[in-house]
């Protein structure tokens, strides 16, 4: 067999007619796999729908809040000062402690402020005193003037009968001297009287002046007994304690400083962006409140008055404590949340339903899909966003799934 297979192989046809063959036999598998071949189904591409969730939109009048930064201060700081130099003898109050009115808070040495009042007024008694003469002598000038008057007229008769005994050789020089000589003091006198009487006013105006400058002095010296005994006005906490038991003290220097509860302030910066609006709404006399939030816990304010200067930030509001103001430190820094003025039919989304702060996305019934909404952003309110738009219903049911691949017209379904 194998010399018979030798044999064909060494033949001339026989490498033409294998390939021949081998070609017929390829041709007959790949037609066979053609027709035996299973059928392919043409797949259909379907939509895809994205499942999300939204808020109904429910249009109101609400006064969105800004949140600020600020700092306690206050306008009724009381410094007590030293109103003469003295020497402390008692400190009875600490920094920090709660003051009631009329409580003593710090003494000075009665010694550096007695004399000086008693002596003031003794001067005033002794200038009363010499009013009282002055008035006096007034009315004794005044009738002295009638009896001085008198006198002269006695003296002139007297010179005059001096002059006829003389001319009749019956009287001497020397008498007619005196009798001269005695009517010349006596209408020095009237003269000297009459002055008195016409200089009484001014005297007595000066006199009066004079006493009034020394009840002044007694009221200044009454005034410094007083400031030598450091007393509360009003409720309220000591500041800072600047002396101690036994310290020298100067004219004019601070001792100690305190503040009332009810005066207390907070300074905070207020925005540009929003300085127009708060200004309008305080000159229309509307009311803006604020919750404030420190260290002690939370308390409200309202909005005062406006700073007289601004800068590029914006400008400084003073805020009035209205509660909790005794758990309150002087320049203690604070977190504000300030109502703005009322705005008009808003609606409040989550931060999630608002798009590049401008668009929003409303689920359409009918179709659900998406329909692109722009909106004008109002401000923050209790964690969400306030929003505006004409084309805005209530009702109306808003994306608030955030979607990156959120167009106009996707499809989508409120998740249950």
């Amino acid at each position: 067999m194998k010399q018979r297979l030798k044999h064909w192989s060494e033949q001339p046809f026989f490498k033409p007619v294998l390939a021949v063959l081998i070609v017929a036999l390829g041709v007959g598998v790949f037609a066979m796999l053609i027709v035996t071949q299973p059928e392919t189904v043409a797949k259909v591409k379907t939509e895809r729908v994205w499942r999300v969730e939204a808020v109904t939109v429910n249009l109101k009048n609400l006064s969105p809040v800004v949140k600020l930064y600020g700092k306690v201060e206050t306008a009724e700081l009381v410094k007590a000062a030293a109103p003469k130099k003295s020497r402390v003898t008692a400190v009875l109050v600490r920094e920090g402690e709660h003051i009631h009115p009329g409580q003593l808070l710090l003494r000075l040495d009665p010694n550096d402020f007695k004399p000086y009042l008693t002596r003031t007024k003794a001067k005033v008694e002794e200038l009363k005193a010499q009013i009282q003469s002055e008035k006096i002598q007034y009315r004794a000038d005044k009738q002295s003037i009638q009896h001085e008057q008198k006198v002269l007229s006695l003296l002139q008769t007297a010179l005059k009968r001096a002059q006829r005994l003389q001319k009749k050789k019956l009287g001497s020089k020397a008498t007619l001297d005196q009798a001269q000589e005695a009517v010349s003091r006596q209408d020095l006198v009237l003269i000297n009287r009459k002055r008195a009487v016409a200089d009484h006013q001014a005297r007595l105006l000066q006199l009066q002046a004079r006493l009034e400058s020394a009840v002044a002095d007694v009221e200044l010296a009454e005034l410094d007994w007083q400031r030598s005994r450091i007393v509360a006005s009003f409720a309220g906490i000591v500041a800072s304690v600047d002396v101690t038991q036994g310290d020298p003290v100067k004219d004019s220097q601070v001792l100690l400083s305190f503040y009332p509860f009810n005066g207390l302030e907070v300074r905070a910066k207020i925005p540009a962006s929003y300085q127009a609006e708060i200004q309008d709404a305080l000159n229309a006399g509307q009311i803006l409140k604020a919750q404030g939030n420190a260290a002690s816990g939370k308390f409200s304010l309202q909005l005062t008055r406006l700073a007289g200067q601004a800068d590029a930030r914006g400008i400084d509001g003073l805020f009035s404590v209205q509660t909790a103001g005794d758990k309150l430190h002087l320049g203690e820094a604070v977190v504000l949340q300030l109502n703005r003025p009322l705005q008009q039919n808003v609606a409040l989304i989550p931060e999630t339903a608002l798009y590049d702060n401008q668009r929003i996305y409303r689920i359409d019934s009918a179709s659900s899909r998406l329909q692109v909404l722009h909106v004008e952003r109002k401000g923050y309110f209790k964690g969400g966003i306030l929003v505006h738009s004409p084309d805005l219903h209530n009702g109306d049911k808003i994306l608030t799934t955030f979607l990156p691949v959120a167009v106009d017209g996707l499809k989508v379904k409120l998740l249950d």
